[in-house]
């Protein structure tokens, strides 16, 4: 049996090359080095083509680069690879959006959401694919969805007083607004926000 266990040594450390080049490839990240990071990642799947950690990478250094089609390949890769990985969706989501396809990131969110119906943030991404649609009562439910589950998150009061400014419902967006100041005083755009709504207001 030493042939085989030598076979397994030598996948083990195959495998571990694949390792080894997605940790350098997420320390050329962080260091903004990010062709490097993506040489890097390409040898890891090159090495293990079915490293998920790796095509999330590598889909995250092309969505910073702006090639978000090519993002999205690589996070449906990691989705074939584990169907549960809410991360992908959401990820695949927010590309949908850059590139205006506000159904395809309104069905990746939903995906997201029904392998974690608790997935707080997932919500108000959807409520703004919904908003930029007009689909202004739909937006409002998943916002609502999204401070129930996180009461204190300025983004969600934020995009939800944007829903409500767009419904020309100023007061409503002004006590959103009010409200992401009250939980944070340092939050410029809230700030900026509610003053266009005092504007609109004649205030």
């Amino acid at each position: 049996h030493y042939e085989k266990a030598i076979a397994d040594f030598d996948k083990a450390m195959t495998l571990q090359g694949a390792w080894f080049h997605h940790a350098r490839a997420v320390a050329f990240y962080f260091a903004n080095r990010r062709e490097k990071a993506l040489v890097e990642v390409n040898k890891s799947i090159q090495i293990n083509p079915n490293y998920l950690k790796a095509y999330i990478t590598r889909g995250v250094l092309l969505r910073k680069k702006g090639e978000y089609e090519n993002a999205i390949s690589n996070y449906a890769k990691a989705i074939e690879l584990d169907p549960k990985f809410k991360e992908a969706h959401n990820a695949c989501g927010y590309c949908y959006r850059k590139l205006g396809e506000y159904e395809k990131a309104i069905d990746e969110d939903t995906k997201a959401i029904q392998i974690d119906p608790s997935y707080k943030s997932e919500y108000r991404m959807r409520g703004r694919s919904y908003r930029l649609l007009y689909r202004y009562e739909d937006a409002l439910a998943d916002y609502n969805k999204g401070i129930e589950l996180d009461p204190n998150c300025i983004n969600t009061y934020t995009d939800r007083g944007d829903c409500y400014r767009w419904m020309v419902k100023y007061q409503n967006a002004l006590d959103d607004y009010s409200k992401s100041i009250q939980i944070d005083s340092s939050y410029k755009s809230a700030y900026i926000r509610r003053g266009i709504c005092y504007c609109l207001l004649g205030n």
